[in-house]
């Protein structure tokens, strides 16, 4: 299984084809896509980013655990912190978004 970074989610997938669909069903990007008035002739660009994430970095403990507090968290000072490799771990389905900048 890869794992995916598309414009600030981690995704799950076979491949960066399945990645990219999961992403569009999931953040419905498409619907946050919007133009200012444009002159005849102009042309607008929406860039999309897509990088397949390096096996190192799958193992940092760097996704935090909840937002707001959680069971995991909830009896301490900080929130508990989870690898891409943890989170793959506990998931049967694919494509799956592990995490996404909030």
């Amino acid at each position: 299984m890869n794992v995916y970074e598309i414009n600030g989610y981690w995704i799950a997938a076979n491949n960066a084809n399945e990645a990219f669909d999961h992403y569009l069903d999931d953040s419905c990007f498409i619907a946050g896509v919007y133009f200012d008035e444009m002159n005849e002739g102009q042309e607008e660009h929406v860039t999309i980013s897509v990088k397949r994430v390096q096996e190192k970095e799958m193992t940092k403990k760097d996704i935090p655990c909840c937002e707001d507090g959680c069971e995991r968290c909830a009896d301490k000072n900080d929130r508990e912190y989870d690898s891409l490799q943890d989170i793959v771990d506990k998931n049967t389905e694919f494509p799956c978004t592990l995490a996404r900048e909030f």
